[in-house]
């Protein structure tokens, strides 16, 4: 059946004729119990030289009725009409068409390429992280330095079995075997890192999804994969961090593109949520419309920022875009789950009224805008939606004067104690857009957000942690600097960060 599918379509589409070659085939027990049995058939298809003469004799139609008998063409008249066609000069095909038929539309394409590739083998794992190279007796002759790291030590000596590390998720054969590999060389492979000697690889396993390259000079096959990770949440539950995922690898576009359409899903959801439930409570008349509208404007410059505090109505807002250059800032207090424990709710009440009360003074004089507070959590953001060339300067002395501010908040229930806070800065690009209907909410995403989330949570009490961007955007002659190190940050890998000790001159 797939014989004669493939023939037709290759007459159709390209007017030529295909022969299938039996290369090998061979059964394989599947099952339970090996109960089945799985065919396995290999054809070579080749297109038949148009120039080579066939040992088949033109057909001789026959014909069963006088009126078919008159349109009958025998064998001789289609050798005549052929050799007319191609040899008569006054045959309606011209020498152009007759080499067009005999030769081929397109010469195959030879890329060029260096004698000797000098590549070392120590670079060739650090280009190619998630690689796997076997023999053909199944045997694991090398793999990327992620790989490496990942595997364990036994993985380091000698040439373990392919099948001893890794689980072939897809595509569903019985053995995962150089024979098998072969046949399937071209279906996507799905690997999983097993157990070995009882005990996890890693605390979660790792997924790889990839393709096989046979190198046929050699007798080997290499395994070109990256990991199979479809979210932040898996890449959070497996061993692996953002930073060892390469940057040409296109798994790391994928996970900021996925978290992206799942954030704005939601907001488009609840928007969508927003607007139905609007227009089923305010379809009772025109005058809730006009009163609704009112109301909206009330509070489009509260939750707004100034660059968009001065539209009329809800319509009159943009609804997202995209900076490239801006500074993101989070800061919440030390300790404060354990506090709101001890203390009443309205001493809890008063500390982050005062407290906040501070903050928002220290944006209104440096001209950021306070995104939100939640709780303990207070982010701060320069550079969206209107574009600054200060917007990392402007964040750093709204952060001085925060942790300034912070010395004359006392924490309750304790005499004399002033409270700690962490903060955390990051520069870079993010999204940001208007939510909600009857109160407009400026909203911001992306990854930039979450670094300046990450340098908070791995901050220290009473300090101002910023990233190597923030640190390079920063005119140095302006503050003074602490170099923190090399720090691992969740979810991100190993990074260079900073202490903002505060201005040279002083003038918070």
């Amino acid at each position: 059946m797939i014989k004669g599918i493939l023939t037709a379509a290759i007459n159709e589409i390209y007017s030529k004729e295909i022969q299938f070659e039996l290369k090998s085939a061979y059964q394989e027990a599947v099952g339970p119990l090996a109960s089945q049995v799985r065919e396995h058939t290999v054809f070579r298809v080749s297109v038949v030289d148009p120039n080579r003469q066939s040992n088949i004799s033109p057909p001789t139609f026959i014909c069963q009725t006088r009126k078919y008998a008159e349109r009958q063409i025998l064998a001789d008249d289609v050798i005549s009409r052929r050799s007319q066609a191609t040899n008569s000069p006054e045959s309606p095909l011209s020498d152009e068409s007759v080499k067009a038929i005999r030769q081929p539309k397109c010469k195959p394409f030879i890329p060029m390429h260096l004698d000797v590739l000098p590549v070392s083998p120590i670079t060739f794992v650090h280009i190619l992280p998630y690689h796997v190279l076997l023999n053909s007796s199944d045997e694991i002759l090398q793999t990327g330095v992620t790989l490496q790291q990942q595997l364990p030590s036994a993985m380091k000596s000698g040439r373990p079995l392919l099948s001893a590390f890794f689980e072939l998720i897809h595509p569903p054969l019985t053995e995962l075997c150089y024979k098998n590999i072969i046949t399937f060389i071209n279906s996507p492979f799905v690997l999983k890192v097993k157990k070995i000697n009882g005990q996890n690889v890693s605390e979660n396993s790792l997924l790889l999804k990839g393709q096989m390259v046979s190198l046929q000079e050699e007798g080997l096959v290499l395994y070109l994969c990256s990991p199979l990770l479809r979210s932040f949440h898996e890449l959070e539950m497996s061993p692996l961090s953002l930073s060892d995922i390469p940057l040409h690898d296109p798994t790391r576009d994928g996970l900021f593109e996925t978290n992206l359409n799942s954030v704005i899903n939601t907001r488009i959801s609840g928007n969508e949520s927003d607007s139905r439930s609007l227009q089923i409570r305010d379809s009772d008349t025109n005058d809730n419309d006009k009163s609704r509208d009112k109301e909206t404007v009330k509070f489009i410059p509260v939750f707004l920022p100034k660059g968009l505090s001065n539209a009329n109505n809800r319509k009159d807002l943009p609804t997202a875009a995209y900076n490239h250059n801006t500074t993101v800032l989070f800061c919440d207090i030390v300790n404060f789950a354990s506090m709101t424990k001890m203390c009443t709710p309205a001493d809890i009440v008063e500390l982050i009224n005062g407290l906040y009360q501070g903050f928002n003074e220290a944006t209104d004089k440096y001209d950021t805008f306070r995104v939100e507070s939640i709780g303990d959590a207070y982010l701060v953001i320069s550079g969206a939606p209107t574009a600054v060339s200060d917007h990392a300067t402007r964040i750093a002395y709204t952060s001085l004067a925060m942790l300034e501010t912070t010395k004359h908040v006392r924490a309750p229930n304790k005499a004399g104690s002033c409270i700690s806070v962490r903060i955390g800065i990051h520069t870079g690009g993010l999204i940001w857009g208007i939510i909600g209907e009857e109160v407009p909410r400026f909203v911001i995403m992306g990854e930039t957000v979450m670094m300046a989330s990450r340098m908070e949570s791995h901050g220290t009490p009473d300090k101002i942690h910023i990233t190597q961007q923030v640190f390079n955007d920063l005119q140095r002659p302006t503050f003074n600097f602490e170099e923190r190190g090399f720090v691992e940050i969740k979810g991100i890998g190993i990074l260079k960060t900073y202490f903002l000790l505060g201005p040279k001159e002083k003038s918070i």
